[in-house]
């Protein structure tokens, strides 16, 4: 068991009943937590706090914490779905709660599958359930008229909101883990850590606050501001990795990845390929593979994300690449002695011709060129360059000429060219 440290005391982490059980590499909408009067059972870590985990030695190198949002107060039911009449259905042993007031008022039917038809009279509708299937915008303790059929029977119940839901939503791990003389091994959280319920290794929930006790209001505090804050990042956290560089402009590439399937079928696989401009890609998964074909593939770092987290690759490939018909590649190496601001990388040329181009650091990260067809120039800017080496990569047909590649403050075009690799 871990137990939550408040002061000199220590409270047991508290596991409510839900469909939320073990661990898991990313967040699922069917994951829940429910909860009623037992609520209050749930203790409170507070900042520089820490989770205590009784052993004698350390035997916890990572901690994980699933992350639950709180959806609200609801009818004791959960993973329903609208049929083609629009009704939500539910099937009492499988559905809805025992010990709730739905399965009682419920559970004395002539069937066990129930399709809910209308909430105080008014019909119900996709908006009505959430995509865990439970229904919503209903208040603590609020008593509902429930129109529903069992079979071909229509009736009616009054149904009271006894449940409060609360719905995996992120994946983080802990902070430092250390050994304390106490006979307890302390888990600290990550200093960034937002305020929220936390759930430590499957075993137990807490709420978390991000400021010593007392030094705010517990009760005015938002609880599910999120911790990543773009789709890409929560992607790039919940999924593995794999980069692919393409070194030339090329046409008919297939991107591959050939993965085990003791584990995993292909339906569990879900896999995304991003160019260097970061658009994405959809990539299929059959047979042990995920793949996609591109027509045009520009030159730089290609990534692929694949989840889930724990599936074994194979391997990892792109074939069948052929350089792009009559393109020229023009690349220039540029280095920095120090770190600056507002450095715009350019490139201009003549002709109407199709060209597109990057800047790459040392560390493989690309920028990719915006076009400017009025003004015949590519640019890029940086807010901020660290110092480092540089090299700007650009891709045209015959029918264009460059005239001129460079760098300077933003606006201005201050040459400085360091290294000529190819023109």
């Amino acid at each position: 068991m871990y137990y939550i440290k408040d002061g000199a005391d220590f409270y047991e982490a508290y596991m409510p009943d839900g469909t939320a059980s073990g661990t898991v590499e990313k967040p699922s909408e069917s994951r829940l937590l429910w909860m009623n009067e037992d609520e209050g059972l749930v203790p409170t870590l507070y900042k520089k706090e820490v989770v205590a985990f009784p052993s004698e030695k350390s035997e916890e190198k990572d901690s994980k914490l699933e992350r639950f949002k709180d959806i609200g107060w609801s009818l004791g039911m959960y993973g329903g779905y609208i049929d083609d009449d629009g009704y939500i259905c539910y099937t009492l042993n499988k559905n809805i709660i025992k010990e709730s007031d739905a399965y009682e008022k419920l559970s004395e039917k002539k069937s066990t599958e129930i399709r809910i038809v209308s909430i105080n009279d008014e019909l119900v509708s996709e908006k009505t359930i959430n995509d865990a299937g439970v229904i919503v915008g209903l208040e603590k303790d609020g008593q509902y008229s429930v129109g529903y059929y069992v079979g071909t029977y229509y009736g009616t119940a009054v149904i009271k909101a006894d449940r409060n839901f609360f719905q995996s939503y992120e994946i983080l791990q802990t902070g430092k883990i250390t050994n304390t003389k106490n006979g307890y091994v302390a888990i600290y959280m990550l200093p960034d850590l937002k305020n929220g319920w936390y759930c430590i290794n499957g075993k137990g929930l807490f709420k978390y606050f991000d400021y010593k006790k007392g030094e705010a209001d517990d009760a005015e505090q938002t609880m599910d501001e999120p911790y990543y804050e773009t789709l890409a990042e929560k992607r790039d956290v919940y999924s593995q990795q794999y980069m692919v560089s393409v070194e030339t402009a090329t046409e008919n590439v297939r991107f591959s990845v050939q993965y085990n399937t003791d584990v995993y079928a292909d339906e569990d696989v879900n896999a995304v390929l991003i160019s260097p401009d970061n658009k994405e890609y959809g990539m299929t998964a059959e047979n042990g593979e995920a793949y996609t074909e591109i027509d045009k593939v520009m030159a730089g770092r290609w990534k692929i994300s694949i989840t889930p987290q724990d599936l074994e690759i194979l391997n990892v490939s792109a074939d069948s690449s052929s350089p792009a018909s009559d393109t020229i590649c023009e690349e220039k190496e540029f280095t920095l002695d120090e770190d600056n601001s507002n450095i715009q990388f350019y490139v201009s040329y003549e002709g109407d011709g199709s060209l597109w181009g990057s800047v790459e650091n040392q560390n493989g990260e690309t920028r990719i060129f915006d076009v400017d067809t009025s003004n015949h120039k590519l640019t890029t800017t940086y807010a901020y360059i660290p110092a480092g080496t540089y090299k700007v990569s650009v891709y045209h047909y015959t029918d264009t000429k460059i005239t001129d590649i460079g760098y300077g403050l933003d606006g201005e075009n201050m040459e400085e060219e360091i290294i000529k690799i190819t023109e």
